[in-house]
């Protein structure tokens, strides 16, 4: 769920966390740092305060994978290769969250929401960081249990990459929705925009693969949530940003035509 609130003066510059980055390795940026380091005095022979010392390739390759191995039998480098993208991106949610609650007093929150004032004077960085934030304990609840249910259906989709271009994607794109659209006097944050662009992504490859799948039902069950969620955002004093929803939705669908799989029937004799 999306959330906006009414406040009179916005906050300084923030830049958001970086996204954990998910390749088919899943290295770890230790690793990666070694090894360029390794690489670059392979190259050039680098002088250090032990003498001269010239790395070969082989060797800095030798060097990385111990490092990583030694990482990984660590428990927890085992409990962190376990998680899946979906987990890592709600538990960066809820670390967020506790920052900003616990250790902050809000200013994460007050720098980093779609705020049309600041977004004008320069703070660009709340189209991304918006995503991250949430103004209560439910509101970061509710948007995580959605992103449980929909996030691993949409990387069986559009693998795990594809599915952190489409959260982030939709994150922007419904922060600029709710930017255009609110006064001057309204704030918006929350990671539901970017769950409406994994839902309209998710929806799409149903509906491209509609020969070759049974999606008669979980279409029907994606639209009755989507009827749900505008509903409840027109109740009075809901707080609900059906605009920044529709805006994340528009952004996975369009995501979605681009990348999604087609699956063909294999035909047997």
């Amino acid at each position: 769920m999306l959330s906006i609130v009414a406040f009179s003066t916005p906050g300084s510059g923030l830049t958001g966390p970086p996204p954990r980055r998910d390749g088919d390795g899943q290295r770890n940026d230790s690793c990666k740092a070694v090894y360029s380091a390794l690489l670059a005095g392979s190259r050039s022979g680098s002088h250090s305060s032990f003498g001269t010392s010239f790395v070969s390739r082989p060797r800095a390759t030798r060097q990385v994978r111990k490092i990583e191995r030694s990482w990984k039998s660590e428990p927890i480098g085992q409990w962190l290769m376990a998680l899946s993208p979906v987990d890592l991106m709600a538990g960066l949610n809820v670390l967020v969250h506790a920052v900003d609650v616990l250790l902050m007093n809000r200013a994460l929150l007050t720098m980093g929401a779609v705020s049309r004032p600041a977004i004008m004077s320069g703070e660009i960085h709340r189209l991304f960081t918006s995503s991250f934030l949430h103004f209560n304990l439910m509101h970061l609840a509710v948007n995580m249990m959605s992103l449980r249910n929909v996030g691993g259906a949409v990387i069986q989709f559009y693998g795990k990459r594809g599915f952190l271009g489409i959260y982030l994607l939709g994150g922007i794109g419904s922060s600029v929705g709710s930017a255009m659209f609110h006064g001057n006097f309204v704030r918006s944050a929350g990671a539901s925009g970017a769950i409406f662009a994994l839902t309209g992504a998710f929806a799409t490859a149903l509906f491209v693969n509609r020969r070759e799948l049974n999606v008669s039902r979980p279409l029907k069950s994606i639209a009755r949530v989507m009827a749900l969620n505008l509903l409840l955002g027109l109740a009075p004093g809901s707080g609900v940003d059906n605009v920044g929803h529709m805006s994340g939705l528009v952004t996975g669908l369009v995501c979605g035509f681009l990348g999604a799989k087609r699956f063909r029937r294999v035909k047997t004799r």
